[in-house]
Protein backbone atom coordinates (compact mmCIF):
# COMPACT_ATOMS: atom_id res chain seq x y z
CA UNK A 1 0.00 0.00 0.00
CA UNK A 2 1.17 3.49 -0.93
CA UNK A 3 2.28 5.37 2.08
CA UNK A 4 0.37 8.69 2.29
CA UNK A 5 1.73 12.05 1.43
CA UNK A 6 3.36 13.86 4.56
CA UNK A 7 4.71 16.78 3.23
CA UNK A 8 1.12 18.02 3.64
CA UNK A 9 1.15 18.31 6.71
CA UNK A 10 4.40 20.27 6.84
CA UNK A 11 3.53 24.25 6.67
CA UNK A 12 6.16 27.28 6.46
CA UNK A 13 6.23 30.01 8.34
CA UNK A 14 8.64 33.48 8.65
CA UNK A 15 10.52 33.84 11.54
CA UNK A 16 13.23 36.18 11.01
CA UNK A 17 14.29 39.59 9.13
CA UNK A 18 17.17 41.05 7.89
CA UNK A 19 18.91 42.80 5.60
CA UNK A 20 21.33 45.36 4.64
CA UNK A 21 20.76 48.44 2.16
CA UNK A 22 21.30 51.63 0.41
CA UNK A 23 18.68 52.71 2.86
CA UNK A 24 20.66 51.08 6.87
CA UNK A 25 22.51 48.59 7.90
CA UNK A 26 19.60 46.51 9.24
CA UNK A 27 16.32 45.54 8.51
CA UNK A 28 14.27 47.62 10.67
CA UNK A 29 15.76 51.04 9.80
CA UNK A 30 15.38 49.94 6.46
CA UNK A 31 11.84 49.71 6.41
CA UNK A 32 11.20 52.93 8.35
CA UNK A 33 12.90 54.82 5.74
CA UNK A 34 11.06 53.24 2.97
CA UNK A 35 8.10 54.02 5.04
CA UNK A 36 8.89 57.53 5.03
CA UNK A 37 9.53 58.20 1.58
CA UNK A 38 13.34 58.11 1.39
CA UNK A 39 15.81 57.20 -0.98
CA UNK A 40 19.00 55.27 -0.28
CA UNK A 41 19.94 56.56 -4.50
CA UNK A 42 22.50 59.11 -4.63
CA UNK A 43 24.83 60.56 -7.05
CA UNK A 44 28.24 58.43 -7.44
CA UNK A 45 31.04 60.64 -7.91
CA UNK A 46 33.71 58.26 -9.76
CA UNK A 47 31.18 57.64 -12.58
CA UNK A 48 32.15 60.42 -15.36
CA UNK A 49 28.88 61.35 -16.84
CA UNK A 50 30.82 61.29 -20.18
CA UNK A 51 30.89 57.53 -19.91
CA UNK A 52 27.96 57.17 -17.99
CA UNK A 53 24.47 58.21 -19.06
CA UNK A 54 23.19 57.55 -15.66
CA UNK A 55 25.39 58.36 -12.90
CA UNK A 56 22.99 57.12 -9.98
CA UNK A 57 22.67 54.09 -7.78
CA UNK A 58 21.78 52.63 -4.75
CA UNK A 59 25.57 51.89 -2.44
CA UNK A 60 25.52 50.37 0.46
CA UNK A 61 27.62 52.46 2.61
CA UNK A 62 30.64 49.92 3.51
CA UNK A 63 31.57 51.32 6.25
CA UNK A 64 28.24 50.91 7.70
CA UNK A 65 28.27 47.51 7.10
CA UNK A 66 28.48 45.23 10.69
CA UNK A 67 31.11 42.76 11.05
CA UNK A 68 29.68 40.95 13.60
CA UNK A 69 29.80 37.53 12.27
CA UNK A 70 33.25 36.98 10.69
CA UNK A 71 36.84 38.87 11.53
CA UNK A 72 40.17 38.43 10.31
CA UNK A 73 40.99 35.97 8.01
CA UNK A 74 37.78 34.82 7.78
CA UNK A 75 37.08 38.57 6.58
CA UNK A 76 39.84 39.65 4.25
CA UNK A 77 39.30 36.23 2.64
CA UNK A 78 35.22 36.70 1.78
CA UNK A 79 33.45 38.18 -0.93
CA UNK A 80 31.83 41.67 -0.63
CA UNK A 81 28.67 40.44 -1.40
CA UNK A 82 29.17 37.08 0.87
CA UNK A 83 29.90 39.55 3.53
CA UNK A 84 26.34 41.36 3.04
CA UNK A 85 25.03 37.96 3.05
CA UNK A 86 26.53 36.62 5.81
CA UNK A 87 25.38 39.68 8.00
CA UNK A 88 22.01 40.10 7.03
CA UNK A 89 21.72 36.38 7.53
CA UNK A 90 23.05 36.50 11.18
CA UNK A 91 20.19 39.53 11.80
CA UNK A 92 17.42 37.36 10.59
CA UNK A 93 19.05 34.56 13.00
CA UNK A 94 18.79 37.63 15.97
CA UNK A 95 15.75 38.27 14.95
CA UNK A 96 14.29 34.89 15.14
CA UNK A 97 15.72 34.42 18.36
CA UNK A 98 18.61 31.81 17.20
CA UNK A 99 21.51 33.14 18.38
CA UNK A 100 22.94 34.15 21.65
CA UNK A 101 24.30 37.10 22.96
CA UNK A 102 27.68 36.09 21.61
CA UNK A 103 25.78 35.16 18.06
CA UNK A 104 25.74 31.74 18.48
CA UNK A 105 23.29 29.37 17.39
CA UNK A 106 20.93 28.51 20.51
CA UNK A 107 19.58 25.06 18.72
CA UNK A 108 21.54 22.46 17.11
CA UNK A 109 21.64 23.56 13.42
CA UNK A 110 23.03 20.65 11.42
CA UNK A 111 20.14 20.25 9.38
CA UNK A 112 19.18 23.88 8.51
CA UNK A 113 20.20 24.92 5.21
CA UNK A 114 19.92 27.90 2.61
CA UNK A 115 18.77 28.96 -0.72
CA UNK A 116 20.52 31.81 -2.11
CA UNK A 117 19.90 34.32 -5.18
CA UNK A 118 22.62 36.10 -6.80
CA UNK A 119 23.25 37.15 -10.47
CA UNK A 120 27.12 38.21 -10.39
CA UNK A 121 28.55 36.81 -7.27
CA UNK A 122 32.19 38.28 -6.44
CA UNK A 123 32.72 38.19 -10.55
CA UNK A 124 32.68 42.34 -10.91
CA UNK A 125 34.27 42.72 -7.49
CA UNK A 126 37.18 39.62 -7.16
CA UNK A 127 37.35 38.26 -10.68
CA UNK A 128 37.51 41.10 -12.36
CA UNK A 129 40.36 43.16 -10.81
CA UNK A 130 42.95 39.86 -10.58
CA UNK A 131 42.05 39.23 -14.63
CA UNK A 132 43.00 43.05 -15.79
CA UNK A 133 45.90 42.48 -13.42
CA UNK A 134 47.07 39.44 -15.63
CA UNK A 135 46.29 41.01 -18.62
CA UNK A 136 48.91 43.72 -17.64
CA UNK A 137 51.66 42.07 -16.69
CA UNK A 138 51.18 38.46 -18.41
CA UNK A 139 51.92 36.49 -15.49
CA UNK A 140 50.17 34.59 -12.53
CA UNK A 141 51.85 35.03 -9.57
CA UNK A 142 48.95 38.10 -8.63
CA UNK A 143 45.81 35.40 -8.72
CA UNK A 144 45.37 35.23 -4.76
CA UNK A 145 45.44 31.78 -3.45
CA UNK A 146 41.70 32.42 -2.28
CA UNK A 147 40.41 33.53 -5.86
CA UNK A 148 38.19 30.66 -5.91
CA UNK A 149 36.88 30.48 -3.04
CA UNK A 150 36.04 34.02 -3.34
CA UNK A 151 33.83 35.25 -6.19
CA UNK A 152 31.68 32.18 -7.28
CA UNK A 153 28.15 32.28 -6.54
CA UNK A 154 27.90 29.08 -4.22
CA UNK A 155 30.32 31.16 -1.81
CA UNK A 156 27.12 33.38 -0.03
CA UNK A 157 25.47 30.00 1.24
CA UNK A 158 28.48 29.07 2.10
CA UNK A 159 29.64 31.50 4.25
CA UNK A 160 26.60 31.80 6.09
CA UNK A 161 26.61 28.14 6.42
CA UNK A 162 29.58 27.78 8.10
CA UNK A 163 29.51 30.57 9.99
CA UNK A 164 26.44 29.24 12.01
CA UNK A 165 27.20 25.10 11.61
CA UNK A 166 24.39 24.55 8.99
CA UNK A 167 24.87 21.49 7.74
CA UNK A 168 21.57 21.22 5.47
CA UNK A 169 20.21 21.63 1.68
CA UNK A 170 22.74 24.41 -0.07
CA UNK A 171 21.67 25.98 -3.47
CA UNK A 172 21.78 29.17 -5.47
CA UNK A 173 19.97 30.24 -8.12
CA UNK A 174 21.08 33.14 -10.84
CA UNK A 175 17.51 33.96 -12.18
CA UNK A 176 17.66 37.83 -13.03
CA UNK A 177 14.79 40.35 -11.24
CA UNK A 178 13.39 36.87 -10.10
CA UNK A 179 16.23 35.37 -8.25
CA UNK A 180 15.36 36.39 -4.38
CA UNK A 181 12.03 35.68 -4.96
CA UNK A 182 13.00 32.12 -6.30
CA UNK A 183 15.47 31.45 -3.92
CA UNK A 184 12.89 31.92 -1.00
CA UNK A 185 10.79 29.61 -2.84
CA UNK A 186 13.59 26.89 -3.15
CA UNK A 187 13.73 27.47 0.86
CA UNK A 188 9.95 26.94 1.11
CA UNK A 189 9.81 23.63 -0.90
CA UNK A 190 13.11 22.38 0.79
CA UNK A 191 11.05 22.83 4.13
CA UNK A 192 7.29 21.72 2.93
CA UNK A 193 9.42 18.56 1.62
CA UNK A 194 11.06 17.61 4.51
CA UNK A 195 13.99 18.17 3.55
CA UNK A 196 15.29 20.98 6.34
CA UNK A 197 13.37 21.81 9.42
CA UNK A 198 14.66 25.70 8.63
CA UNK A 199 16.23 27.21 6.00
CA UNK A 200 18.24 30.78 5.62
CA UNK A 201 16.76 31.94 2.30
CA UNK A 202 17.12 35.34 0.02
CA UNK A 203 19.33 37.45 -2.26
CA UNK A 204 22.68 39.29 -2.04
CA UNK A 205 23.90 41.87 -5.09
CA UNK A 206 27.48 43.82 -4.91
CA UNK A 207 26.79 46.34 -8.16
CA UNK A 208 29.57 49.07 -7.32
CA UNK A 209 31.75 48.28 -10.06
CA UNK A 210 31.23 50.53 -13.48
CA UNK A 211 30.81 47.44 -15.89
CA UNK A 212 27.72 46.23 -13.98
CA UNK A 213 26.56 49.88 -14.74
CA UNK A 214 27.94 50.12 -18.14
CA UNK A 215 26.04 46.91 -19.18
CA UNK A 216 22.76 48.30 -18.35
CA UNK A 217 23.39 51.51 -19.86
CA UNK A 218 24.58 49.39 -22.87
CA UNK A 219 20.79 48.12 -22.90
CA UNK A 220 19.30 51.68 -22.69
CA UNK A 221 17.33 50.35 -19.17
CA UNK A 222 18.54 52.76 -16.86
CA UNK A 223 17.11 56.39 -15.80
CA UNK A 224 19.08 58.87 -17.76
CA UNK A 225 16.88 62.36 -16.74
CA UNK A 226 17.47 62.48 -12.96
CA UNK A 227 21.14 62.63 -12.73
CA UNK A 228 20.73 65.96 -10.51
CA UNK A 229 17.46 64.53 -9.01
CA UNK A 230 18.08 61.48 -7.12
CA UNK A 231 15.02 61.28 -5.11
CA UNK A 232 12.75 61.39 -8.23
CA UNK A 233 14.56 58.96 -10.73
CA UNK A 234 13.18 55.92 -9.29
CA UNK A 235 9.34 56.11 -10.56
CA UNK A 236 8.87 52.76 -12.10
CA UNK A 237 4.61 52.65 -12.01
CA UNK A 238 4.90 56.66 -12.91
CA UNK A 239 3.85 57.10 -16.33
CA UNK A 240 7.35 59.63 -16.84
CA UNK A 241 9.27 56.80 -15.98
CA UNK A 242 12.35 56.07 -17.67
CA UNK A 243 14.34 53.02 -16.70
CA UNK A 244 15.87 51.64 -13.26
CA UNK A 245 18.31 52.60 -11.22
CA UNK A 246 20.89 50.00 -9.54
CA UNK A 247 20.73 49.04 -6.58
CA UNK A 248 22.70 46.50 -4.18
CA UNK A 249 22.61 44.65 -0.85
CA UNK A 250 21.49 41.93 0.72
CA UNK A 251 17.82 40.73 2.31
CA UNK A 252 17.37 36.95 4.01
CA UNK A 253 14.60 35.42 5.57
CA UNK A 254 14.29 32.55 8.40
CA UNK A 255 12.00 30.18 6.74
CA UNK A 256 10.58 27.11 9.74
CA UNK A 257 8.43 24.59 9.83
CA UNK A 258 5.61 25.15 11.36
CA UNK A 259 5.52 23.18 14.59
CA UNK A 260 9.89 23.41 14.36
CA UNK A 261 8.58 27.18 14.95
CA UNK A 262 5.95 26.31 17.72
CA UNK A 263 7.99 24.27 19.96
CA UNK A 264 10.89 26.70 20.47
CA UNK A 265 7.98 29.76 21.42
CA UNK A 266 8.95 31.59 18.42
CA UNK A 267 7.41 34.95 16.77
CA UNK A 268 5.63 33.87 13.33
CA UNK A 269 5.95 36.76 11.31
CA UNK A 270 3.84 34.87 8.49
CA UNK A 271 3.15 31.47 6.25
CA UNK A 272 4.40 31.34 3.05
CA UNK A 273 1.04 28.56 1.74
CA UNK A 274 2.41 28.04 -2.42
CA UNK A 275 5.16 28.99 -4.33
CA UNK A 276 5.22 27.51 -8.66
CA UNK A 277 8.13 28.80 -10.86
CA UNK A 278 8.18 28.92 -15.14
CA UNK A 279 9.78 30.04 -17.81
CA UNK A 280 8.15 31.72 -20.83
CA UNK A 281 10.53 30.75 -23.20
CA UNK A 282 9.57 33.73 -24.94
CA UNK A 283 12.23 36.52 -24.36
CA UNK A 284 15.16 37.00 -22.42
CA UNK A 285 13.89 40.19 -21.06
CA UNK A 286 10.26 41.07 -21.94
CA UNK A 287 7.40 38.63 -20.34
CA UNK A 288 4.91 36.74 -22.80
CA UNK A 289 2.33 39.27 -23.19
CA UNK A 290 -0.43 37.22 -22.34
CA UNK A 291 0.96 36.09 -19.12
CA UNK A 292 1.17 32.46 -20.63
CA UNK A 293 4.04 31.04 -18.37
CA UNK A 294 2.53 32.60 -14.90
CA UNK A 295 -1.02 31.82 -15.16
CA UNK A 296 -0.18 28.16 -16.76
CA UNK A 297 1.52 27.49 -12.81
Amino acid sequence: MAQPLTNQARRVVVTGIGAISSLANNARDTWQRIVNGETGIRRVESLDPAQHPCVLRGDVDDAGIPQRFLSGKALRNTSRYSRMAVEAAGEALLDAGLLDEGLQPTIDMTEAGTAMGTCVGGTYDDLLPVHETYLTRQTTSRVPPHLHVMFPHNLGGYTIQQRFGMGGPSSTVVTACATGSQAIGDGFHAIKHGHAPLMVAGAMESTHHPLFQAGFAAMRALVTDSNDNPDGASRPFDSTRAGFVLGEGAGMLVLEELEHARARNARIYCEIVGYATSNDAYHPIAPQPEGIGAIGW
